[in-house]
């Protein structure tokens, strides 16, 4: 049989092949345009919302040329007050050059739980009842003082600082971000958790590590600077108006009796310098990666943790690095149940004779703290988790020194001690929202979380936010002959949200794992459980 060739007809299967092969390549690519397509879509959508609010933010001048009032009030979730300043096109923009806001919270806790030789069986109280006022000056000043009514004196002094940001200052190389002053009482850069607000945080109280490790406020100096998707946080601190705040001294020998009296000192001239950075690769309205890391040096020079009695004095100002673990709560701060806690690691206000010489609170030559993180979302679920660690570097012949000289416990362990602790959490909104919208990068915690955006309000006719989790904690302060103790709890918890502002909580605490620390050995092994609650009202 003979074939015969037909030109137009091989010209028409030749271009059918081609076309299936362009097709199948379209239809590879198309996906990823589409994907290109909608994440545009959302930049845009992003650009006119902020758009949208900045016209809302202005106010145009009257038929006769006419200027607004001299400030603009409102009463959104508190009292804010704002100046006017005239921009382009007949219009007057509210709050650029000055403003002022007075806010507060107030957190009401109860529970019940059981251990109650080391706490409280049952208890009600404001976990925290604070005051507050920030605002803006001259364009570019910002300020913010806080006061918690929880505490007395000087205690209760919480956020007290004024920041400097202008591009005219100093702009950060490669970026064109300004770098951000910070001077007064303010979180230590470290840790997301602890620089997460406690109106914000996923379970009423932090993690056991969190509390043991993150430094908290101190009195300081700040440089920082951040972009869309990274932050950078570095400062040189001293002293906290919370120092041995809640150090129970008269108990410190024997058992803390529900954590003591509440007593501030504010001394002893120790020295930290932190720092963090943040970067989000992923960050969407729906998806989020976060990782961090965070390190601290401190010098704790002549600072102890415990106070002297008798013919020798010390200030124990360093009681949170020194007496690592003993004003941790197991989670559950309003029934104050504490299983932790080391000997003061510096060797203490040693009641030394006159005669002889004085090592006290200088045991300890410099502790090294660090902390990575992690923070994933997708949609309505969430992970969140942190590991922390710290370094003690200990002065060998002030320890021989404070051996010979009858000081027990404070004479305990080597030169070289390490101690760890982690935590890791799910989270799931039941009722759709998403975690990933509440991230937020800039000043002045750098990268954190705020509320919820709450999609269906009670006020509307909505159910609220609900959201449940469950989170696992270890600390471990046992190493080279200090005992501080050894603990694994799990917390359960439910967050409802009614409306913008109001939360309601409720956790279930276990401890799985305990092993005592050295001055109270009745409590290896113990497992207390907590059922607790908290109304808040933020404003």
């Amino acid at each position: 049989m003979k074939l015969r060739y037909n030109k137009t007809t091989a010209l028409v299967g030749v271009a059918l092949g081609a076309l299936m092969l362009n097709q199948g390549v379209a239809n590879a690519d198309t996906a990823s345009e589409i994907r290109a397509l909608k994440e545009r879509l959302k930049q845009l959508e992003a650009k006119v919302a902020e758009q949208k609010k900045a016209k809302a933010a202005a106010v145009p001048t009257t038929a006769k040329g006419e200027t607004p009032p001299p400030v603009w009030v409102s009463f959104g979730n508190g009292l804010k007050v704002e100046s006017f300043t005239e921009g382009k096109d007949g219009f007057y923009e509210r709050g650029k050059d000055w403003s002022f806001k007075v806010g507060g919270r107030l957190h009401i806790d109860g529970g019940v739980g059981t251990q109650p030789e080391q706490g409280q069986s049952g208890n009600a109280r404001f976990r925290r009842a604070r005051l507050e006022v920030e605002g803006k000056a001259f364009k570019s000043y910002y300020y913010k003082f806080q006061y918690d009514f929880t505490s007395t004196g000087i205690a209760g002094i919480r956020d007290a600082y004024l920041y400097y940001k202008d591009k005219s200052l100093a702009v950060l190389p490669f970026t064109e971000q300004p770098i951000i002053l910070s001077v007064g009482n303010m979180k230590e850069p470290f840790s997301l958790e602890e620089l997460t607000s406690s109106n914000n945080i996923d379970f009423m109280e932090r993690s056991l590590p969190t509390t043991v490790f993150a430094p908290q406020r101190h009195i300081g100096i700040a440089a920082q600077s951040y972009g869309e998707d990274w932050s950078a946080k570095v400062g040189v601190f001293s002293v906290s108006p919370e120092d041995a705040s809640q150090t129970p001294f008269a108990q410190i020998p024997g058992r803390p009796a529900a954590f003591g009296p509440s007593v501030a000192t504010g001394g002893g001239n120790y020295v930290d310098v932190a720092g963090r950075v943040t970067w989000a690769p992923v960050h969407t309205e729906d998806a989020l990666i976060h990782i961090g890391g965070s390190g601290r040096f401190h010098k704790p020079n002549s600072a102890t943790g415990t106070t002297a009695v008798g013919a020798v004095t010390a200030t124990g100002a360093d009681d949170r690095v020194m007496l690592l673990g003993l004003s941790t709560a197991s989670e559950a701060n309003v029934l104050r149940t504490n299983l932790l806690g080391t000997p003061d690691l510096s060797c203490g206000p040693i009641n030394f004779p006159a005669t002889a010489p004085a090592v006290a609170g200088r045991c300890v030559s410099s502790v090294v703290s660090y902390g990575a993180e992690l923070s994933l979302a997708y949609g309505p679920f969430a992970f969140q988790g942190e590991y922390f660690g710290s370094h003690y570097a200990r002065n060998g012949g002030a320890l021989a020194v404070a051996a010979r000289s009858g000081a027990g416990v404070n004479s305990a362990g080597g030169t070289s001690l390490d101690f760890e602790g982690f935590y890791v959490y799910g989270l799931w909104y039941l009722t759709g929202e998403s975690r990933a919208a509440s991230y937020k990068v800039g000043a002045f915690n750098s990268a954190e979380f705020d509320a919820p955006h709450i999609k269906n309000p009670v006020n509307k006719g909505g159910w609220g936010a609900w959201a449940i989790g469950a989170r696992y904690s270890n600390v471990n302060l046992n190493d080279g002959g200090i005992l501080g103790g050894r603990q694994e709890d799990i917390t359960v918890g439910i967050n409802w949200y009614p409306v913008k502002g109001i939360r309601f909580m409720a956790n279930w605490v276990t401890t799985v794992a305990n092993a005592a620390p050295f001055n109270r050995p009745f409590l290896d092994g113990a497992r207390p459980n907590f059922f607790i609650g908290r109304a808040q009202v933020v404003w």
